[in-house]
């Protein structure tokens, strides 16, 4: 009878007139599938399917091949895939599942001799998943890799999935990078070759620019991390290229340069590293001088340190007005000696309130600096009381 009937699921149809079950039957059970129209909606025709889902992948899983695996999975006939993989303890490696643009798969990676999918994984792997795994002195073996379906999407979703030793530009140590260098690579989320990894040292406080040169429409990241993991900066909403500027104290740090989104490319990674400078300026040997009509000064600018040598500095002189203040009178543009230093002597065309400032405006080893305003006094002694 209708009232003896019990509810097992029920689902109305989306936006798109798509509804769907999914139950578990017993043996012999007999079942009754309604479909009815809702109240205020309007009539029409359907089709009804149904099936037997494939059975939940269970592990080890099917061996994974060298060259990767093309396959798919379905959220009601086919929700899940395991794949078995050796790997030796000690060793890195990378893993790798690629999707179609927008589409999300669970991927997670278990321990050997996993008896069941009912506890934690070893490693969980976002969307379009990128990790790598290094299995410790009590690892080693046959892992399995489970590939599942999201529940609330419709259809099949295909994937390739790949697993491969990691590089020397994958991980630690990485690859270095001097000063002033530029290096070439290339990277795609669309393969298992992600991510790129540079390393790098800084032996004083310095201005760091990190250049990042790619094609047009490359979606690629450009971030920086210290050698004990710590994110600093990461440039990563850009197309085409990133820049990233950052002051860093002494250490060993990592850029790591990551596509994203389905994307990458052929990219060019140039690295300046500047020396923090600076500057002081001093007129005749001091910052508040005084001197007679007539009498030639020193204009004296000094750069903290020898890496300034060559580059150009600025040095401005004003005029002071009682009633208008500070005027501009004069540049005197020099470039640096060997130890950071360059003077100009000056004679000052009249009495009154004069003042100097430098700018340096840097090289490739020195970051620009600028001093403080110099003062000076040109006047004859006042008259006795």
């Amino acid at each position: 009878m209708r009232s003896q009937l019990r509810s097992v699921t029920c689902d109305a149809t989306d936006d798109k007139g798509i509804a769907r079950l999914a139950f578990e039957t017993a043996k012999g059970g007999t079942y009754l599938i309604e479909v009815g129209q809702r109240v205020g909606s309007a009539s029409g025709s359907f089709r009804l399917d149904l099936f037997a889902p494939e059975p939940p992948a269970s592990p080890p899983g099917e061996p994974l091949p060298a060259q990767g695996i093309r396959d798919s999975v379905d959220s009601l006939v086919d929700p899940d895939d395991a794949w078995s993989t050796t790997l030796r303890a000690g060793t890195t490696y990378r893993i790798k599942v690629t999707t179609a643009p927008g589409s999300c798969l669970h991927v997670t990676l278990y321990p050997p001799k996993t008896q069941s999918f009912g506890f934690d994984p070893l490693r969980d792997l976002p969307c379009n998943g990128y990790g790598t795994f290094t299995p410790g002195p009590d690892g080693g073996g046959l892992y399995t890799i489970l590939v599942a379906a999201t529940a609330d999407v419709l259809g099949r979703d295909f994937y390739r999935l790949k697993v491969a030793p990691a590089s020397v530009d994958d991980a630690a140590p990485g690859l270095p990078i001097e000063n002033g260098q530029t290096r070439r690579g290339s990277v795609s989320a669309r393969t298992i070759d992600v991510v790129d990894l540079y390393r790098f040292a800084v032996g004083s406080r310095s201005d760091l620019t990190l250049t990042l040169k790619a094609g047009a429409k490359a979606r690629i990241d450009l971030l920086l991390v210290t050698d004990s993991g710590r994110r600093l900066r990461c440039e990563c909403a850009d197309v085409g290229g990133e820049r990233l500027r950052i002051r860093l104290n002494p250490g060993r740090y990592f850029a790591v340069v990551r596509a994203r989104e389905s994307s990458g490319g052929r990219y060019r990674l140039a690295m300046l590293l500047r020396e923090i400078t600076s500057t002081d300026m001093l007129i005749s040997g001091t910052h508040d001088a005084v001197s007679g009509p007539g009498q030639a000064v020193s204009l004296a600018a000094r750069v903290s340190t020898g890496a300034a040598a060559g580059g150009l500095i600025r040095i401005q002189v004003d005029r002071f007005d009682p009633l208008d203040g500070w005027q501009f009178f004069r540049l005197f543009p020099v470039h640096a000696a060997g130890d950071g230093s360059a003077t100009v002597s000056w004679l000052p065309p009249t009495v009154g309130r004069w003042r100097a400032h430098a700018v340096f405006f840097g090289t490739r080893t020195a970051s620009p600096s600028s001093s403080v305003y110099a003062r000076l006094l040109v006047a004859s002694a006042l008259p006795p009381r």
